[in-house]
């Protein structure tokens, strides 16, 4: 055997032989809480002195997560009916918001009405017949007596 086959009958040994061991299981460290090193847990494997894969707990763990989780459906409850009622005081209010913008608006809207009624109503000095009318008579007035003061100096 030359030194290149030689090398490829190894590389397929090795390969094989790592494919048909069988997995050796994942050794997992216990995990304990700084602040109290009674509460720790430690994952189990299958095979181990376990029936089944999971979780090991030290008693005081097992407590406090248990007294944790007993009361949890009524603290749900209680925190579920909190934000309902929190978004319901926040509906009304922008309801009352909304109710006080629309009666501004239609205060606005009226205020607006009366000006333009005022502003529609015509005064007779402000009517297009008497302006016209009054300036025709006070130009033709104003010629007649320029004509005159006219001949007056004239004469």
């Amino acid at each position: 055997m030359t030194l290149p086959n030689l090398r490829n009958f190894l590389f397929v040994l090795v390969a094989v032989a790592s494919i048909c061991l069988p997995a050796r299981a994942q050794e997992y460290e216990k995990e304990c809480d700084e602040d109290n090193p009674a509460l720790c847990s430690q994952p189990l494997m299958e095979g181990q002195i376990a029936p089944f894969s999971g979780q090991l707990l030290t008693t005081e763990l097992a407590i406090t997560l248990g007294q944790k989780a007993a009361y949890c459906e009524t603290r749900i409850k209680l925190e579920v009916e909190f934000v309902k009622e929190k978004f319901e005081l926040d509906i009304n209010l922008e309801k009352k918001l909304h109710e006080i913008d629309n009666e501004a608006c239609d205060e606005k809207v009226e205020l607006l009405t009366e000006r333009l009624k005022d502003a529609k109503i015509d005064h007779w000095y402000q009517h297009p017949l008497f302006v016209s009318t009054v300036s025709v008579v006070l130009t033709t007035g104003l010629f007649i007596a320029g004509a005159y003061a006219y001949n007056a100096v004239a004469n």
